[in-house]
């Protein structure tokens, strides 16, 4: 529409919503106590949950992404951005209910890693945990700076900026609760948003023929400026390899984000956090992206758009055909949409974060001495901002950049990590010393088969495949090389410095 004005606006109306809502639950909830402000109080129920779930696996790139993968594939994209995303949420289930059922007053992964491996495990996982949430948050502010530069034409530095200016003050002012109570407001926002864009954009652009034929002019005809010979198969082996790489780059994004797990420990009890992870992670997340990737990205195609023509990269494609195809009330639609998709993924990255460094860092490596829960709070706030304003600089720095090349990228560097922590849940066996091999092996081998590979088609699939795959194999057969077993019922007491309350919990027993 590349009207500023109506961009500033926009902002500033869901400035108000948002931190609105935020204030309104921090008021309402006033944060007493550490435990209070990194698990909202450990009683959320079933609605809240799931749909916390979905907003927050709903990214930027759910929607720019996708249809970016789209672009990329064809008709397969969409399809293959879906399921391998839904993968690792299927191991992240048991993941977290055996987390919650060896350590009931855990509050972050990285708590049991420390007790489980010892200081120096516990310090590496600190800093990928740390880092996938800042990659991630940061991912999400290049969305926004995307959406608004392309839909408005307001500057994508000082979209940046407002957004995250918004997302610090909410999650700094009210911790977790700040963050899910916000995700309601942007659940509702994003399925009833959703829900009327992709049929408006089928009906305006002549339905299902018309992406066919224009799919089947991709694949067939050499002059076309997408051209892409397998753009009709669901099954093309790139779509394949790029659903495959899709599993390992979400299973690092999901296993290593602190968000989810605080979203694990915040529920009531098991059961209900088993239902929402299904409800909100896959029942209703799976067909936003499939649908975005296939009639978003393919009126992209079947349009003949392209970049360097109309789009400045293909991450551009989302934006622009709400705004161009449907005109300015769609492209204010899906504005709202992808904004509250990034603010929602932004907050539960960043809420992820700040528990690490309130919980993690400063008793264990902060202050050492008498607890106290009033500096506690403060330097988790303190450091929210800070944490927040750096995934700022680096968000600038990344303006025109493929949000699905740094996704693509990502899962090289924060897979290796996962099979150390499944590993060392589910095994007696498993040692601190096959947990740094594997992954010094995993991170080493994925980042040489990226760099050395020169073919662009395969060196990400490889990179991914090693990264993911070789420290599995690792965590298999090192442990076997030593007798020592761990008790996982010693956890069952275990205590951090702050006061935590339990949740409801069908006890694990000792010998477990």
């Amino acid at each position: 529409m590349n009207n500023p004005v109506a961009g500033y606006v926009f902002f500033l109306v869901m400035a108000v919503l948002i931190f609105g809502s935020a204030y309104w639950a921090y008021r309402r909830h006033t944060v007493k106590s550490v435990d209070d402000f990194v698990t909202g109080g450990r009683r959320m129920g079933l609605g809240i949950i799931s749909a916390s779930i979905m907003a927050s696996w709903i990214w930027t790139t759910t929607l720019i992404g996708a249809s970016e993968a789209g672009m990329w594939f064809g008709a397969s994209g969409g399809f293959h951005y879906a399921w391998g995303a839904i993968v690792p949420f299927l191991v992240f289930i048991p993941v977290a209910l055996r987390l919650r059922r060896l350590m009931p007053k855990a509050s972050t992964f990285a708590e049991f890693i420390r007790e489980r491996y010892g200081t120096g495990v516990h310090v590496l996982f600190l800093v990928f945990g740390i880092g996938v949430g800042f990659y991630v948050y940061t991912e999400q502010l290049v969305g926004a700076g995307i959406l608004f530069k392309t839909t408005f034409g307001v500057d994508y530095k000082v979209a940046v900026v407002m957004t995250t200016a918004l997302v610090v003050s909410y999650v700094a002012l009210g911790g977790f609760r700040g963050s899910i109570v916000t995700d309601l407001f942007q659940f509702a926002v994003v399925a009833i948003a959703c829900v009327f864009l992709i049929p408006w954009l089928l009906a305006k652009v002549g339905g299902a023929e018309f992406l066919y034929q224009g799919l089947e002019r991709v694949a067939s005809d050499p002059k076309d400026p997408n051209h892409n010979a397998e753009a009709m198969d669901w099954f093309s082996s790139s779509g394949l390899r790029y659903g495959l790489a899709a599993v390992v780059i979400a299973t690092g994004q999901v296993l290593l984000e602190q968000g989810y797990y605080q979203r694990a420990v915040a529920a009531i009890d098991q059961k209900r956090l088993r239902w929402a992870y299904i409800i909100g992670g896959i029942v209703a997340w799976f067909p936003i992206p499939l649908m975005f990737g296939l009639v978003v990205g393919g009126t992209g195609l079947a349009m003949g758009f392209g970049a360097g023509a109309e789009l400045e990269s293909t991450s551009d494609v989302a934006p622009y055909v709400m705004s161009n195809v449907l005109g300015p009330v769609a492209g204010i639609l899906f504005s709202v949409m992808v904004f509250m998709a990034a603010t929602s993924t932004a907050d539960t990255s960043l809420a992820g974060a700040q528990s690490l460094f309130t919980v993690d860092v400063y008793e264990r490596y902060w202050n050492k001495g008498k607890p106290n829960e009033r500096l506690q709070l403060r330097f988790g706030r303190v450091v929210t901002i800070v944490y927040g304003f750096a995934g700022m600089a680096v968000a600038l720095g990344l303006e025109g950049q493929s949000l699905l090349q740094i996704d693509i990228f990502s899962g090289i560097l924060f897979a290796a990590p996962v099979a150390a922590l499944v590993f060392g849940l589910f095994w007696r066996r498993a040692s601190p010393e096959a947990a740094v091999i594997s992954i010094a092996a995993g991170l080493g081998g994925g980042l040489i088969a990226w760099f050395s590979i020169p073919d662009e088609d395969i060196n990400w699939f490889v990179g991914n495949a090693i990264s993911l795959g070789a420290p599995i194999i690792l965590m298999v057969v090192l442990p076997l090389l030593r007798k020592e077993q761990f008790e996982f019922g010693r956890l069952l007491n275990w205590k951090p410095h702050h006061r935590a309350v339990g949740g409801q919990e069908a006890p694990a027993t000792a010998g477990e």
